[in-house]
């Protein structure tokens, strides 16, 4: 992920669009058609069949997508979290199917990736040293809110 500090305005910036565009590749998904629906509504994951020993590639190949999805929805688009946790509940016993609805998450992503290069303009004053010494104090950095609250909760100056 990389992030991004604007002298003028203050504002931190997040983007994963190289992220996405790599993943996509990983999946060989790099051509595929964009979709902007997440999920149909009449999507019933729960009466999708579930094999009583599933294949160990289709289980290792859905639960990287899935493992993957949990990354970008906490740190850019959480607009994904639903449909990501609806499919988490099949991660040990995967069909066919839901590497299928999996896979639409990704296509939604291709979809949205070029709008994800400012994901907000927060209305904080930092200088850039102060943006850098955040970034280094607070580590791996897992959310973008989480960091704008760190800063916002501070009693201290940076």
């Amino acid at each position: 992920m990389r992030y991004s500090f604007d002298k003028v305005s203050g504002a931190i910036s997040a983007d994963q669009e190289a992220y996405i565009a790599t993943w996509l590749d990983n999946y060989g998904l790099t051509d595929c058609n964009p979709c902007q629906l997440l999920m149909r509504l009449d999507v019933d994951l729960a009466n999708i069949p579930l094999p009583s020993s599933p294949d160990p590639d289709n289980v290792h190949s859905y639960s990287m997508i899935i493992h993957e999805s949990m990354y970008v929805d906490i740190n850019t688009v959480p607009t994904i979290a639903y449909a990501v946790s609806c499919l988490a509940r099949y991660m040990t016993k995967t069909t066919p199917q839901h590497y299928e609805y999996a896979c639409q998450v990704l296509r939604y992503l291709k979809d949205v990736k070029h709008r994800l290069g400012v994901l907000e303009k927060f209305d904080i004053r930092l200088n850039e040293a102060s943006f850098h010494l955040m970034l280094t104090l607070y580590g791996q950095v897992t959310n973008l809110q989480s960091l704008i609250n760190f800063q916002l909760k501070s009693k201290y100056s940076l």
